[in-house]
């Protein structure tokens, strides 16, 4: 993989809500076209954060995104001076729970968390490296915070 494969991917992952918002798609096939998959365990948590850095206004648009499911799932949430990543399971028990210091770090957690879930690759921090999503194409999710 190149290097602007992987920018792209970044790219691509970090505006999915505004891609979702004009194209005629749904999530699973725009993270399928840009081949999300293939590059998921090339993706850091630090890149994403990184891209965000450079477009705080996407920190905005995956809050929504967020807000947006009403449902079970991964949850975003971020005030003045609160970033919050959590999770619900369908019979809503929270199974995941985090805090960050910064707005950055908490939507790189949960873009990753978020894509991961909607392409049913594993998001396991338990057994990946401190900043790298581990994935295989197992079609069940299991999250482990």
């Amino acid at each position: 993989m190149t290097r602007e494969t992987k920018d792209n991917c970044i790219e691509k992952v970090c505006n999915l809500p505004l891609d979702f918002m004009t194209a005629d798609k749904s999530s699973v096939t725009l993270l399928q076209e840009l081949k999300f998959a293939s590059f998921a365990n090339d993706i850091s948590q630090q890149d994403i954060k990184d891209y965000l850095s450079l477009h705080k206004n996407l920190i905005d648009a995956w809050e929504i995104w967020s807000e947006d499911k009403r449902t079970w799932g991964y949850s975003l949430s971020i005030s003045s001076d609160n970033y919050f990543v959590g999770s619900l399971e369908p019979g809503g028990k929270e199974n995941f729970s985090k805090s960050f210091p910064k707005a950055e770090e908490a939507c790189a957690e949960f873009i990753l968390r978020e894509v991961s879930a909607i392409s049913k690759i594993n998001y396991d921090k338990n057994t990946c490296n401190s900043t790298t999503l581990s994935c295989s194409a197992d079609p069940l999710i299991k999250i482990h915070p």
